[in-house]
This record gives structure tokens, sequence and C-alpha cells, in this order.
């Protein structure tokens, strides 16, 4: 119990242990936070750029082995449209984290590309709300 005598966290008979799904979504959820502060104008200093640099090739490699992981050719046609969906899911992610790389790498997102940029954080966004058991959405809707 905490010092005020509220219990904060999970009851002890929903805790587990976490896994790389669990980490992935949390460096999503992170760098889709770090991309709407970039999109807003907070400033990048050195450490931030690292933090986005680091985080989105981590988030980067973690999309491409979830891809990797959908069945190549489905044999089901409805499999067929969740498989590509999916896949087009995780392509999104490792596309955010390229174009977070890129700025904080210090080139700037202008026009078509800041366009594309905010587009792709709302499909993402918009595809982790409908899959409660992915994300939980008030944390995306910060910066």
């Amino acid at each position: 119990m905490g010092r005020c005598g509220i219990r904060c966290g999970a009851p002890a008979q929903e805790m587990r242990s976490m896994t790389d799904e669990d980490i992935f979504i949390l460096r999503l959820k992170l760098l889709i936070v770090m991309a709407k502060a970039y999109l807003n104008g907070y400033p990048l200093g050195e450490r931030r750029k690292a933090a986005v640099s680091e985080n989105a090739r981590m988030v980067f490699y973690q999309a491409l082995h979830h891809a990797n992981r959908c069945d190549a050719i489905p044999t089901d046609t409805a499999e067929r449209t969740d498989d590509a969906y999916t896949h087009l899911f995780y392509q999104r992610i490792q596309l955010l984290a390229v174009m977070a790389r890129s700025f904080a790498a210090g080139n700037r997102l202008e026009g078509y590309r800041r366009r594309a940029l905010e587009d792709n954080i709302g499909h993402i966004c918009d595809r982790l709300a409908e899959s409660p058991e992915l994300a939980d959405m008030p944390i995306l809707k910060v910066a």
C-alpha cells in the first residue's frame, strides 16, 4: 500500500510477467508520443534525439520480427484479409520508425512528409483502438 493507503496496480491474481509483445506495445506508444511531440513543435535536444532514434530502431526491428511471423500465404480468404491487414499494420509501424529516425537525425518533415507522418500515426492509433488487447488508447491522446 502507498503512503495514503491507496493501492495502485493490478490485483495479485491478474499479475503476470511482461512479454515481448508488452514491451513492443509500450515502445510503440512511446514512439507515437515522441512523434506527436515533434509534430507539435516540442524541441529536440541531444538526449531526446538519441532516445527517439534508439526507440525507433528497436520498434522497427520488433515490427519486422512480428511481420515475419504472419503467414506468407494464408489458405482461407478471411485469414488472407486479416493477415494482409496485420502485415500492413506492421509496415506502417516500420514507416513510423523510419520517419522518427529521420527527424531525430535533423531532417525536417514538412508538407507531404509531415502529412504522411500524421496520417500514419492516425492509422496506427486507429488499429490500436480497434484491438483493446493490444493497447490502452488514453496514452495515445497525449502530446
